[in-house]
């Protein structure tokens, strides 16, 4: 759905291009123009959102193979425990089942300011979109009913904006959505690796 948004404002941007390419007045044919960069900057800024919201799942679909994974190690966490009978394991056991944790410590590790990241970058764009928004609407409140041309496609200029910034939005809010699933996935999985990292520990 993001990228037929994208198409969609690339090809408007193309439209604009041959109706300016057709227009003889020079102010009618600037208007017409910033139309057209207004909607390449829309493509651009939609194209952005896109990779935050392609890097933000992925970030989650990682980290519930992870999880499965972690949950492996759980499941060897307690067949050392039961197979030792009381008598501390092998230290190649325990140093393969160290190896593990630490290295699922650093990829818990690594994944929360890539969170942070995506999250603070997310919510920066909503901010300043948000502010767009209010300045755009006073603006259209105040074009009212143009009869003048040029006045006219400045309002069909803020509308149009007005609708892009609409599904903006509402992809950061997808985002938003998956940043607390990444979350609620990474707290879990800290929870887990610490009980799982004492158990080893004790044994040692």
């Amino acid at each position: 759905m993001l990228e037929q948004s994208v198409r969609d404002a690339r090809t408007l941007a193309d439209n604009w291009e041959q109706i300016a390419a057709h227009e003889s007045d020079d102010k009618i044919k600037a208007a017409v123009f910033r139309l057209r960069d207004g909607e390449l900057s829309d493509a651009s800024e939609l194209t952005k959102i896109g990779e935050l919201l392609r890097e933000t799942g992925q970030l989650g679909d990682d980290l519930e193979s992870n999880e499965k994974l972690l949950a492996s190690l759980q499941d060897s966490v307690e067949g050392i425990v039961e197979g030792s009978n009381g008598a501390k394991p092998a230290p190649t056991e325990l140093n393969d089942m160290s190896e593990s944790l630490t290295l699922m410590r650093r990829l818990i590790a690594s994944s929360r300011p890539r969170l942070v990241y995506l999250m603070q970058t997310a919510l920066a764009r909503a901010s300043l979109l948000t502010e767009y928004d209010k300045k755009n609407r006073a603006l259209l409140a105040g074009l009212g009913n143009p009869q003048d041309r040029i006045k006219h496609l400045e309002k069909d200029s803020v509308e149009i904006e007005l609708a892009c910034d609409e599904t903006k939005l509402r992809f950061l809010e997808m985002i938003g959505g998956y940043g607390v699933r990444v979350a609620k996935i990474l707290q879990g999985m800290g929870a887990t690796l610490k009980i799982q990292q004492d158990i080893v520990t004790s044994l040692q």
